[in-house]
C-alpha cells in the first residue's frame, strides 16, 4: 500500500458516514482505471502508427536517457533544489501548486 491509498483510507475512516468513504475509494479506483481504459481504446490506432514511431525511437531514446541522467545528477548535487527555488522566485504562483 502506498501513501495515496493510505491517505484515502485515513480520510475514509474520518468520513461522516460510510457512503463518503465509498465515494472516496470509488473515485480513486476510477482515477486508476481511466488511463488503462483509454489506452485500450487507443491501442488500435497506435499499432497502425507504430512503424512511424519506431523510426523516431532511435533518436529519442538516447536523448531521453541523457535527460534522465542529467536530472539524476541535478537531484544528487542539489542543483534541482536551487533551480526550483529560482523558479518559485521567478514565478510565485508555482509555490501554490502541490
Amino acid at each position: 500500500m502506498g501513501p495515496i491509498p493510505g491517505a484515502i483510507l485515513m480520510a475514509t475512516s474520518n468520513a461522516a458516514n460510510a457512503q463518503h468513504g465509498m465515494i472516496y475509494l470509488s473515485m480513486y479506483s476510477a482515477g486508476m482505471a481511466l488511463p488503462f481504459l483509454a489506452s485500450t481504446l487507443c491501442i488500435n490506432s497506435l499499432s497502425r502508427h507504430s512503424k512511424k514511431l519506431g523510426r523516431w525511437s532511435a533518436y529519442t531514446r538516447p536523448i531521453a536517457g541523457t535527460i534522465l541522467i542529467l536530472m539524476g545528477i541535478a537531484i544528487v548535487s542539489g542543483t534541482m533544489t536551487r533551480l526550483s527555488s529560482f523558479m518559485v522566485d521567478l514565478f510565485p504562483s508555482l509555490a501554490t501548486l502541490g
